[in-house]
């Protein structure tokens, strides 16, 4: 898929590069822009292509890419307007430092001819530039004050008009003013967000000698980097801009560190596998931190765990982990620089040995079992044995709303079905027999509650209460109802 196009229109000539951007570009083999395939094209990655525009006539066409799976659609996002005529199209860079001197490439048409080229009111030297072809010029810019000033081509047939393409900025030297954290693990990695001035066009960030992971500009006043590895000390954090490089000050101290690790694994006695919630994992500091909080717990895996919950102080601490919805594993780290001891040390990531748990999702209940048997015979009244045929109900408690109902079988064991009873319902299990007095129900329980046995009491019928799919059924009411039998 196309997404973006820069810039979204060239000169009828061609020969400017085009970025494209999008979705699944992998193993691209073609470049259109309409019928005409691009001059060339080079793969910068998944997300990004550099091409070449062909020549074409004058007006709008789409720009498509061919690759593994398929071709890109024709959308708002790959239109390219093939320009005519005397026009500047696009500038490469189109900022660059106060004092002028780097190379620009002017992108349009109808360089044809050309007698002057200016930077805002300043006219270029015709030494400082060169007309490679009737959409192209490389400049040498020059000084022409401060901000965004409008780049003009002249040639015998006019002056090229002003448009978005034409504004060149001329940007200050870059200033760092700040850095968050200002110190971190030697082996790097964790971010720093930058702070200052005049980050326009930046194209590097440096640690020491060392480039950074990875950075992105925010702002022309904030960038988010990566720190890279560098033996322990102190290093001048440089921000390389259109502007220039970034004076060493003592705002871009950055210091690489060593002495507060921490560790965190499963916590003792935490089963695994395991079907319970939290999953709790123990951290240890090498020192006393503060500032360690429930946010800079990371969580992964395949169980969705969601919350991890931090409680504890000085080096050791306890993480409750919840919110798994399924069954899979449960990962917990901690990054660089979330939590400092007294001296203001930053911790490095987080080392483990075992800080992987398998969860397993507990079965949704939806049955309720039993065994009912004869608790007083009228012709035997020692006889304890299993009831065939005995009737078993059960509903809400209160409300007496049935739920499910069967019979026993030839051994007195039930089955309830008890789908689409929401879990946490109260309900009151009731045996009844003909021919005896009293019943009793032995080793009533739910697909969750499993194995839990309920004290026998005695009632015309045999009651057993419990919170289906929650936990031990509740005890038998202290006083027996008025007029029941004796056990």
């Amino acid at each position: 898929a196309v997404m973006g196009l820069n810039p979204t229109q060239g000169p009828v000539g061609g020969g400017n590069q085009v970025v494209i951007t999008g979705a699944n570009f992998v193993g691209v083999t073609a470049v259109n822009f309409g019928l005409n395939p691009a001059v060339s094209f080079t793969v910068d990655s998944p997300t990004q292509i550099t091409a070449v525009a062909p020549a074409h006539a004058a007006g709008a066409v789409n720009v498509q890419v061919v690759a593994a799976g398929g071709t890109s659609a024709n959308t708002a996002a790959d239109d390219y307007l093939y320009v005519s005529g005397l026009a500047i199209i696009s500038l490469q860079p189109a900022h660059g430092p106060v004092t002028g001197g780097n190379q620009v490439v002017i992108n349009g048409d109808g360089f044809v001819g050309v007698t002057e080229v200016r930077f805002g009111s300043v006219v270029v030297p015709a030494a400082n530039y060169t007309v490679d072809s009737a959409g192209k010029i490389t400049v040498k810019s020059v000084p022409a004050g401060t901000g965004t000033v409008r780049v003009q081509v002249t040639t015998s047939a006019g002056t090229t008009p002003d448009s978005t393409g034409a504004q060149y900025t001329y940007a200050a030297v870059p200033t760092i003013t700040g850095l968050s954290p200002n110190q971190g693990p030697l082996a790097g990695g964790n971010e720093v967000v930058i702070t200052g001035t005049n980050f326009i066009g930046v194209t590097a960030v440096t640690f020491g000698l060392n480039p950074a992971v990875s950075f992105t500009p925010n702002s022309p006043t904030q960038i988010t980097a990566v720190a890279p590895a560098h033996a322990a000390g102190t290093v001048n954090v440089q921000v390389v801009a259109a502007g220039g490089t970034s004076a060493d000050t003592a705002a871009d101290d950055y210091r690489y560190i060593t002495g507060l690790t921490v560790a965190i694994n499963q916590a003792a006695g935490q089963a695994d596998p395991t079907s319970s919630s939290p999953i709790n994992f123990t951290v240890v500091f090498s020192k006393s931190v503060t500032g360690f909080a429930d946010d800079d717990v990371i969580l992964s895996g395949t169980a969705g765990a969601t919350t991890a919950t931090v409680t504890g102080s000085g080096t050791t601490y306890n993480v409750a982990v919840s919110g798994m919805t399924t069954s899979g594993t449960v990962i917990a780290t901690i990054g660089a620089g979330v939590a400092q001891d007294a001296a203001g040390n930053l911790n490095t990531p987080s080392t483990s040995t075992d800080n992987e748990v398998t969860w397993n999702k507990p079965p949704t209940p939806q049955k309720i079992y039993g065994l009912v048997v004869a608790d007083y015979l009228e012709t035997n009244p020692d006889d304890g044995g299993p009831i065939a045929g005995a009737h078993v109900t059960v509903h809400t408690d209160p409300g007496n709303v049935l739920l499910g109902q069967a019979y026993t079988d030839a051994n007195g064991n039930f089955t309830i079905d008890m789908t689409g009873v929401p879990l946490g319902t109260t309900v009151l299990v009731q045996a009844v027999a003909d021919g005896y007095r009293v019943v009793g129900m032995e080793g009533v329980f739910d697909e969750v509650d499993e194995r839990i046995e309920f004290k026998k009491y005695t009632s015309p019928f045999s009651d057993r209460r419990l919170m289906y799919g929650t936990g031990p059924g509740f005890p038998p009411p202290a006083t027996p109802w008025p007029g029941l039998w004796p056990d």
